[in-house]
């Protein structure tokens, strides 16, 4: 599966090829119904020019995205509203 995305959320499994998008949010491909606070669409999975991205298309949250729990107070991207970053396959 070159260049495929896996993204484990919550010990949820997700996996995308290129030309797939993922959305994380209350109306998500990764749906969190339980928060009425979170953006319908919060976070966008996407694949351009041989790396995927992930970009804040919420309005007023921001995102920490790390590669492993230890990352967390480590090497991670904080997303405000509007930006985004690339990242390894494997989050």
């Amino acid at each position: 599966m070159s260049g495929a995305l896996t993204i484990d959320f919550a010990g949820e499994i997700h996996r995308a090829e290129p030309g797939d998008r993922i959305t994380v949010g209350r109306a998500g491909t990764i749906a969190i119904e339980d928060n009425p606070y979170l953006h319908r669409e919060f976070l966008l999975f996407h694949h351009v020019h041989d790396n995927w991205w992930v970009e804040n298309v919420g309005s007023r949250l921001a995102a920490l995205v790390a590669d492993t729990p230890a990352a967390r107070s480590e090497a991670h991207s904080h997303l405000v509203q509007s930006s985004r970053s690339s990242f390894p396959r494997c989050l």
